[in-house]
């Protein structure tokens, strides 16, 4: 039995010695592939396992020249009846700085004599300390700031203006009441329409334009903080008014010549304006046979009347020289101007003279205001034009251009005319009744009402 014992364990052992080897080898085999996919497949390290943040920092904010995360900030708006000294003194600053502050912003190159309810101001504390402001920063307007610093023994004070963006915009609109609101419904500024109306004050006349005329504009738009402040340049303009386009382009050649031209290269700017004041209607016009509203019967009446309230200002339409400023009988208050060549022009029933014979006056200069003084049956001017010493319609006048394109720049002007007209053509015009800032003009026509 012993003996049978024995064999049995040599037997058990012999077994397990293969086993123990086809362990082993497993282990080793396993170890292989292991060692050749991490040497020749599996190539990521332990750091590259790591996700990595890939979010970009935060921007630092930065306003009024400051990176207001390493301030505490205060904002806030001026009330009713506060002054500096009220705004300041919550703040930690004393009344002797308060004072400084208000003595030196009154200096001309500052010129903040007086703060203004509704506007922005906001107060910068160190973050180590919190008892006393450093700087306040008060908004005169949109684009124009005043800082305040507030040193250990002094007061410095900066005017300073934020960043104006300028964007090249396109826009089109058409006439359905007036000029005016085809603007102010695309979202135009009325400091545009007064730009156009300049530019073709020359050449076309505003209280003529009917329904269905329309406009094309390429010019430049300013802005602060993304807020839409003011217009700049006009870049090119398109007015069609009775099937006739008036173009208007831009054109500059050193310091010899600059304004805007048709599209045939002549100057927009005429010798004379298209007529001396902002009038609400012709009342009576041009003509050698009209029955006089006061006398009764039939005479000549060789000049406009232009309908306007009492005190309307008058100006020149040309420059020239006042050869005559006095009582002219039936024509009441009367001034005459000689203008360059043979053309001279007469103003009617004037309320007040503003000049005197003798005196020079350049176009657009102010030189007496409406009336109705003489044979009058109410407010309005009476002017008149005489080319050659004869008397014309204004209305109609063929009036020369001043400043004419020389011949040596006609090409030149031609070129970017030709590329300036191709912009103005791929501007889609708005659909009828098409009308997405009703609110805006309503505000405008508020503020003006106001």
């Amino acid at each position: 039995m012993g003996q049978s014992m024995g064999r049995s364990n040599r037997i058990q052992s012999q077994m397990v010695k293969p086993i123990h080897i086809i362990a082993l080898l497993s282990v080793l085999l396993i170890g292989a592939c292991g060692n050749e996919d991490e040497q020749g497949t599996n190539t990521e390290s332990s750091e590259d396992k790591v996700v990595k943040d890939t979010t970009p920092p935060k921007p630092p904010t930065i306003e009024y020249g400051f990176v207001l995360d390493s301030f505490k900030v205060v904002i806030d708006t001026v009330k009713e009846a506060q002054t500096m000294s009220h705004i300041m003194l919550p703040h930690g600053l004393n009344q002797v700085q308060i004072n400084e502050a208000y003595v030196n912003a009154k200096d001309s190159l500052i010129g903040l004599n007086f703060i203004t309810v509704g506007h922005r101001y906001t107060v910068l504390y160190d973050q180590h300390d919190t008892t006393k402001a450093h700087h306040l920063i008060y908004e005169k307007n949109i684009t124009d700031y005043v800082v305040f610093t507030f040193e250990e023994k002094e007061v410095l004070i900066e005017k300073k203006q934020k960043p104006i963006n300028s964007e090249r915009k396109e826009a089109a609109g058409v006439i359905t009441s007036s000029l005016w609101n085809a603007f102010i419904d695309q979202g135009l500024t009325p400091e545009l329409v007064m730009k156009v109306v300049q530019t073709y004050q020359w050449s076309v006349d505003f209280f003529s334009i009917q329904k269905g005329d329309y406009y094309k504009i390429i010019y430049d738009e300013r802005s602060v903080d993304g807020k839409k402040i003011s217009s700049g340049d006009i870049h090119a303009l398109v007015l069609n008014t009775y099937d006739s386009s008036y173009y208007a382009i831009p054109f500059t050649s050193g310091d010899s010549v600059e304004g805007f031209f048709d599209g045939e290269g002549g100057s927009l700017r005429k010798a004379l304006l298209k007529a001396p004041l902002d009038y609400i209607r012709i009342s009576s016009g041009f003509s050698y046979n009209r029955l006089h509203p006061v006398l009764g019967y039939r005479r000549p009446h060789l000049g406009v009347d232009y309908a306007a309230p009492s005190g309307t200002p008058v100006v020149s339409v040309g420059d020239g020289t006042v050869i005559f400023a006095g009582w002219g009988g039936g024509g009441g208050n009367t001034i005459k101007i000689q203008h360059n060549g043979n053309i001279k022009t007469y103003y009617l029933h004037l309320r007040k003279m503003l000049v005197h014979a003798g005196e020079h006056v350049v176009q657009g200069q102010q030189i007496g205001e409406v009336g109705s003084t003489g044979i009058s049956t109410g407010p309005h001017l009476d002017y008149r034009l005489e080319i050659n010493g004869k008397k014309v319609d204004p209305v109609h006048a063929d009036i020369p251009t001043s400043e004419p394109l020389p011949e040596d720049l006609l090409e030149q002007f031609m070129v970017k005319r030709d590329s300036l007209v191709k912009q103005l053509e791929l501007i889609p015009l708005p659909e009828a009744g098409e009308d997405h800032h009703t609110a805006y003009r309503d505000s405008i026509e508020q503020t003006i009402t106001d």
